[in-house]
């Protein structure tokens, strides 16, 4: 497992970040570890499907590759090469047709099952609140909306592009993609109406697309199940997210199954620190709920 940018990263995932982070100059130089091009060539290939796969399901989204929203603007966070928490939208997947693929594409030795599986999960994700609120804003959006989000765009891609963010940081990922999220919430805040109901629920649909097949399918290629949780106190809910406190070690980006009444749900770890209760250390932990995960895991 590699942390990046404070998250966990696992088997579908490491290899993106592996390369990401030995582009850094504070590895120049440093000597590789025994057995780690095998390793490497064999998490490739994993990271090489799994790109395809989250690249095919992507690309069912409604309006796919006419995507008119400024989160998919050339240097905006999501398709930048400095994005170190999730795999990057690829500019080549908007031109590969995966839209009109009934599954992903196959890579030699992966199997037809993992075609199948993801067709499922693509068809279980229409009926999805978010996916229906996305196709609904879309089909809402005017002639004037469409007018004002490409002029939008047009500025935000000015904003963000690579000579301007080499200017304000030449080297320090996160405050390349810290910049490149400044001026895009800039560009989101600028949108009225329905142009910006369109970009914001982009949002919520692409944050579930995140949740499900980035974070928990990561998780659960290496673990079986959530970790539970025991001794859970201090708890403050708010929405969706929650934060408590706890005895036992547990990392961002991890899974666990939270079994006090007040939650009672599986949630990813966000946030960790130390706290000092009663001379006693604890660790404070915020979570995002996945409300209804823990019924479909049997918890």
């Amino acid at each position: 497992m590699m942390q990046a940018g404070g998250g966990r990263s696992g088997p579908l995932r490491v290899a993106h970040f592996y390369h990401l982070m030995s582009q850094s100059p504070f590895l120049a130089g440093a000597e590789a570890p025994p057995g780690l091009a095998e390793w490497l060539s064999d998490a490739t290939k994993v990271a090489t499907t799994y790109r395809l796969q989250l690249g095919w399901m992507r690309a069912q989204l409604p309006g796919f590759p006419m995507l008119r929203v400024p989160q998919l603007v050339d240097g905006a966070p999501l398709v930048s090469s400095d994005q170190i928490h999730h795999i990057p939208w690829a500019r080549q997947d908007f031109a590969a047709g995966y839209q009109l693929m009934s599954a992903p594409p196959r890579v030699a030795g992966s199997g037809r099952e993992l075609g199948e599986a993801a067709a499922r999960v693509a068809e279980a994700f229409i009926h999805e609140e978010e996916w229906r609120q996305f196709e609904g804003a879309q089909a809402a959006l005017t002639a004037s909306d469409i007018d004002q989000l490409r002029r939008v765009n047009t500025s935000l891609r000015h904003e963000v592009r690579s000579e301007a963010v080499d200017q304000f940081e030449p080297g320090n990922l996160i405050r390349r993609l810290e910049f490149r999220h400044d001026k895009l919430e800039g560009a989101l805040d600028s949108l009225t109406g329905d142009a910006a109901n369109y970009a914001r629920s982009f949002d919520v649909l692409n944050d579930l697309l995140q949740t499900t097949l980035e974070t928990s399918l990561d998780y659960f290629v290496e673990f079986d199940r959530p970790s539970v949780l025991s001794a859970v106190d201090q708890i403050d809910l708010d929405g969706d997210h929650a934060e408590f406190s706890v005895n036992e070690v547990v990392h961002v980006g991890g899974l666990v199954y939270v079994p006090d009444a007040a939650i009672d749900e599986v949630g990813i770890v966000e946030s960790t620190s130390l706290t000092m209760d009663h001379g006693e250390t604890r660790i404070r932990v915020g979570i995002k709920v996945l409300r209804g995960a823990r019924e479909g895991l049997d918890l």
